[in-house]
């Protein structure tokens, strides 16, 4: 495949020195670093960090044909493997044709509809590409147009978003067909057909789909791990068809969008290289309007395709993905191919310079993971256990387990209903709620500018929850061990314990003699003893307790209290949780000013609370619930960033983040900081407004930035789709970014 994209490269840089008057046009980003990475989070090991990325987009023009490529020499980039030599050097080529018809070979990076059958983008930030190498051609009619796409490529991910090289991959080819009718000005019709083969091995099977435990196809391949690994498969392959209609049209003043895709894919199974085929289907809509001022925009999202291995369809994500530092540090896991889920959006101007902005964005798995059941049958022995406590009671409740005999044990699987939306919007701790993985996020905010247009002023609110991992690998989100005791209770339901109890102590309280106690309290007075002493005395003497005898009732009510909490001592019935949540109040501020000069000056604060819980709680029937396993990390982080831009000496901006990390376990409480701080200086150059040589012939229209100092890191995420990047310490970023 690359062989074959470097000699279409090299024909055309030929075309282009035989025809001069080809059209060129070159964009150089370049990346260099140089400075220390810490090895995790709030860790004081470093190692050395340098980046050293330069990707030049070519794009040429020769009457009706375009030609694009990207060239790549990293040594080494931000992520991904090392470029330096020969055909490594091509990332990406296309050569299309525009006439008549459309006609494209090469890479293909396109997005039909919304996305739910064909998306696919590169994104250097994240190291994603899921383009195919291949032909699209298409033909249009004023009411009329027609796609078509054939492909295939391997498809690279990484196995967890702290990696910085991928490390698995498989091949597919594709087969797409879309065609558009406009019956009228308002009404936009379009049907999509897509075919899809998928062959993947069976190491990416059990490495990475099968260790992946938060999504429903990695619970199923746990399951069947050993079926997997004693076939004698090594390749297995998956084959969708798949069938999507959309509507577009504005119904009195309501522009309204839907479009519904059926997928019959086939789902891995042990044994067989192609097994049997099933039904998944995903749905977007949305709904725009001005109602009363308020600009309202609703969208709906349901992606039901759990054992599908999703390769180019990449939806709406359907919340609000946040752009500023703080905020995009807590990121919902989103799943493409199980997921439910709701987003509003409402805009309005308060007079005619402050906007308002609501966002409520909610989302929930579709399938859930099931919850456990174990259980205990146990036969208690009553009668022994009765006759026993007339002698000797405190010996017979401390030695309850005697008395207990297990009949039988097992497990049983148990299903949740899906929960309704207020559950989700108040994310109710419950089984029922949290096993969908359920996600929150609510945005506050407005903005303005005052004063002619020279102070421009933004205040936020955003509250994020989200419960990030329902069970693990090896648990459930939910274990309830259960114990069913036979004999406690009579064929009635009366619990015959109590009863024992009640009319064991009333028959000794009818035989204690007060007279006889406090004689005999008198006379051990007499002897001198002290008032605690001839209690003792006189109970010792004749056989009971003085304050029992006064408070009979609530002597019994303790006893019969007593015997249960024994019963539940030795028939532990719980409910074991396991379970991560992150929740996150975040509050930007910013403020800029522009001076009569043009010159500007920018003041961006953010602060952030957040939580992350690993709930593994033991809670008992009885009341008492564990938490001796269980885990809290609080974060306290803020965020400062002063901008000065002057019009002709370029964009100076110092930064500071700060955080405090507090972490409270079964262990000793951990308190640790951290900050990072750095300055950065941004310059535009413009060739035609330059007389500088230097500037004119050796930066071009050109944007050069220096950062020196430290940085946080964190998720970087694009269209749902995250990487780590790496903490950088004390050293420089440079980029450089020219249009030749």
């Amino acid at each position: 495949m690359i062989r074959i994209k470097f000699n279409i490269l090299l024909l055309s840089i030929f075309v282009s020195q035989v025809y001069p008057q080809v059209g060129l046009q070159i964009t150089q980003n370049t990346n260099i670093a140089n400075g220390e990475q810490t090895t995790s989070l709030f860790s004081t090991t470093t190692t050395d960090y340098k980046i050293n990325e330069n990707l030049f987009d070519i794009n040429a023009t020769y009457k009706n044909f375009y030609i694009y490529s990207q060239l790549e020499y990293s040594d080494p980039p931000v992520f991904g493997v090392n470029k330096t030599s020969g055909e490594d050097l091509l990332n990406l080529f296309s050569i299309e044709y525009n006439g008549i018809f459309n006609l494209k070979l090469g890479d293909i990076h396109t997005i039909e509809s919304r996305g739910l059958v064909f998306n696919s983008y590169q994104d250097q930030s994240t190291d994603f590409d899921n383009g195919i190498f291949g032909l699209k051609a298409s033909y249009g009619k004023d009411w009329f147009d027609v796609s078509f796409i054939h492909g295939s490529d391997e498809y690279e991910f990484r196995s967890n978003p702290v990696n910085q090289l991928n490390d698995f991959s498989y091949d597919h080819t594709t087969t797409y067909l879309s065609t558009s009718i406009y019956p009228t000005d308002n009404i936009y019709l379009n049907l999509q057909l897509q075919n899809q083969s998928i062959d993947i091995s069976d190491n990416v099977i059990l490495d990475y789909y099968g260790r992946n435990f938060t999504t429903m196809l990695g619970r199923y391949l746990i399951l069947n791990q050993q079926g997997f690994q004693n076939d004698q498969i090594e390749s297995y392959n998956i084959n969708s068809d798949v069938l999507g209609l959309s509507l577009e049209t504005n119904i009195y003043g309501i522009d309204i969008y839907g479009e519904y895709v059926k997928n019959k894919y086939t789902k891995l199974e042990p044994g067989v290289r192609s097994g049997q085929q099933i039904d998944g289907s995903l749905f977007y809509g949305s709904l725009y309007a001005d109602v009363l001022g308020n600009g309202i925009t609703y969208e709906f999202k349901r992606y039901d395709t759990p054992y599908f291995i999703q390769t180019l369809s990449f939806g709406p994500i359907v919340y609000r993905e946040a752009t500023s530092t703080l905020q995009s540090k807590v990121v919902h896991n989103m799943n493409f191919v199980n997921e439910l889920g709701h987003q509003l959006d409402i805009n309005r101007m308060v007079g005619d310079n402050i906007n308002l902005n609501f966002n409520l964005s909610t989302a929930r798995r579709i399938e859930p993971f099931d919850g456990l059941l174990n259980y205990t049958n146990t036969i208690f022995d009553s009668t022994s256990f009765l006759n026993d406590y007339q002698n000797n009671p405190e010996t017979t409740i401390s030695q309850f387990n005697q008395y207990l005999d297990t009949s039988s044990t097992g497990s049983i699987l148990y299903t949740y209903e899906s929960p309704d939306l207020m559950s989700i919007l108040f994310m109710d701790e419950d089984e029922n709620v949290l096993s969908f993985w359920p996600y929150r996020q609510l945005y506050l905010g407005f903005s303005g500018d005052f004063l002619d247009n020279r102070l421009y002023f933004s205040i936020g609110y955003d509250l994020f929850d989200h419960i990030k991992q329902w069970g693990s690998e090896t648990d459930y989100g939910m274990t309830r061990n259960m114990y069913q005791i036979s004999g406690v209770y009579d064929s009635s339901g009366t619990n015959t314990l109590n009863e024992f109890i009640d009319s064991y102590w009333q028959t000794e309280y009818l035989s204690w003699d007060e007279d006889a106690y406090w004689q005999s309290f008198d006379f051990w007075l007499s002897l001198g003893l002290d008032s605690l002493g001839s209690h003792i005395a006189a109970e010792s003497e004749v056989g009971f307790n003085i304050d029992n005898y006064n408070n009979i009732d609530n002597y019994i009510s303790n006893s019969q209290e007593e015997v249960i909490d024994s019963v539940y001592a030795a028939t532990p019935t719980n409910s074991k949780w396991f379970y991560e949540s992150e929740n996150a109040v975040t509050i930007p501020i910013s403020t800029a000013w522009t001076f009569d000069n043009g010159n500007s000056v920018l003041l961006y604060a953010e602060q952030q609370w957040r939580e992350k819980k690993s709930n593994k709680d033991i809670r008992y029937i009885s009341g008492l619930i564990d938490t001796e396993s269980s885990s809290l990390e609080k974060f306290n982080e803020q965020y400062i960033s002063l901008t000065f831009k002057h019009i002709n000496l370029g964009t100076f901006t110092a930064t500071y983040n700060a955080e405090t990390r507090v972490l409270t376990s079964s262990g000793p409480r951990l308190e640790d900081s951290k900050n990072w701080s750095g300055f950065q200086w941004t310059y535009d150059f413009h060739q035609k407004f330059s007389n500088n040589n230097l500037s004119k012939y050796l930066l071009g229209d050109s944007r050069l930035s220096i950062f020196y100092g430290s940085q946080k890191g964190g998720l970087v995420c694009a269209n749902g789709i995250c990487a780590t990047q790496p903490e950088f310490l004390n050293g420089f970023k440079l980029n450089y970014t020219r249009l030749f």
